[in-house]
């Protein structure tokens, strides 16, 4: 119980900005499948703020279920190198059914919580790291899902939440945008690839279009500069 205290603690941070981000899901989730519930069971059982964000986007532009289904794949695969970083600092004696429900808590902010502490880690502190942080995603979207909460929010403020998707992703994007060339290439080349295509009445499902157009760009502006040197700046880590 001390460990889980522990991990719970840890995750308050992550508790109040999944709340505020999840409270933003729900409206904009809400609005466009006109439904309370769908929405929230998303977030139950799928916790991924921007995977579930570009959920919402796909389903909007009427997109297909395989464009849906690649779309929402090749957004969590990052996940993927997070997961086997924390499964080396997990301790060996944790089963695999504990493993799995660490892994469904294998997210950005939880993750980057997990590699600050000293291994091996133990399932009561994963734990408490994982519920803390669920519950405020859930709780989040549940409010924001709700017709009763949304009836008490001015339509305008409602209206302005909507550039929550592209505000989240500029967050995530401008601070390496500014650093790499990879990433400026990227960037761009996707950005025009994407307006192209959407401009010209090819007929190809505008998942397809968003995904296409994002690993084209990243596969381009990886073979054109494999390897960027080190900015040198003294602090451990990387993008």
């Amino acid at each position: 119980m001390k460990l889980f205290r522990k991990g719970a603690i840890d995750a308050l941070p992550v508790f109040v900005g999944y709340l505020s981000v999840g409270f933003t899901f729900g409206i904009a989730a809400a609005t466009d499948w006109k439904s309370s519930f769908i929405p929230t069971l998303a977030s139950i059982t799928h916790i991924s703020g921007t995977g579930q964000f570009v959920l919402v986007s796909l389903i909007g532009d009427g997109s297909t279920l395989a464009a849906i289904i690649a779309g929402i794949v090749a957004i969590n695969l990052r996940y993927v190198p997070m997961a086997i970083a924390v499964s080396q600092r997990l301790e060996a004696a944790m089963p695999p059914w504990k493993r799995l429900i660490v892994a469904m808590g294998d997210t950005d902010e939880i993750v980057g919580i997990s590699l600050r502490q000293t291994p091996p880690l133990r399932f009561p502190y994963m734990l408490g790291l994982f519920v803390c942080s669920w519950c405020g995603w859930v709780g989040g979207t549940a409010l924001g899902a709700n017709p009763a909460t949304q009836a008490l929010l001015p339509p305008r403020l409602i209206a302005a939440l909507g550039i929550a998707l592209p505000a989240m992703f500029a967050a995530i994007v401008f601070p390496a945008f500014r650093e790499s060339r990879r990433i400026k290439v990227a960037v761009a080349v996707a950005a025009l690839a994407s307006f192209a295509m959407r401009a010209v009445p090819t007929g190809i499902d505008p998942g397809w279009i968003t995904l296409a157009a994002g690993i084209g760009a990243a596969a381009l502006a990886a073979f054109l500069f494999p390897k960027e040197p080190e900015q040198g700046n003294g602090q451990g880590g990387g993008q």
